[in-house]
């Protein structure tokens, strides 16, 4: 369905899989994470066309979509693997590039959600990053 969405459904589309993305319940349904994995990726590639969305509209419900993913755990890990933590930081610099100025808070809070994101991550394999470590 994702990829063959009509131009008039894709902002109402997007902006129900915005909500849908905060519900921890999506991340933990009996789904494979394969699906929601190939929607997310769908959003990413997607921005990176020249086409991309059929409006500016939709392009900001995709980077808010993202987004909301990076603010659940199940999502994050999902957005930071390798191949995908690179198309984050495309999709948030090229809506930094664009002339709308709402375009380009989506795409600063995209990045910023992306690096808080990171930062929790590696808090959590460091729990404490300012004490020594010490060696035997």
């Amino acid at each position: 369905i994702l990829t063959e969405w009509q131009s008039k459904a894709q902002f109402p589309c997007l902006s129900l899989l915005r909500l849908l993305l905060l519900q921890p319940s999506v991340y933990a349904s009996s789904a494979p994470d394969d699906d929601l994995k190939n929607v997310l990726k769908h959003l990413l590639i997607k921005l990176a066309e020249p086409e991309g969305f059929s409006s500016k509209p939709s392009s900001i419900m995709a980077l808010c979509s993202l987004s909301n993913a990076l603010s659940e755990p199940a999502g994050q890990a999902l957005l930071l693997e390798a191949d995908n933590a690179s198309l984050v930081v495309d999709a948030g610099l090229t809506a930094l590039k664009d002339d709308r100025p709402e375009v380009r808070q989506m795409g600063s809070a995209l990045l910023a959600n992306q690096a808080l994101a990171m930062e929790v991550r590696e808090d959590s394999r460091n729990p404490n990053p300012h004490e020594c470590q010490r060696t035997s």
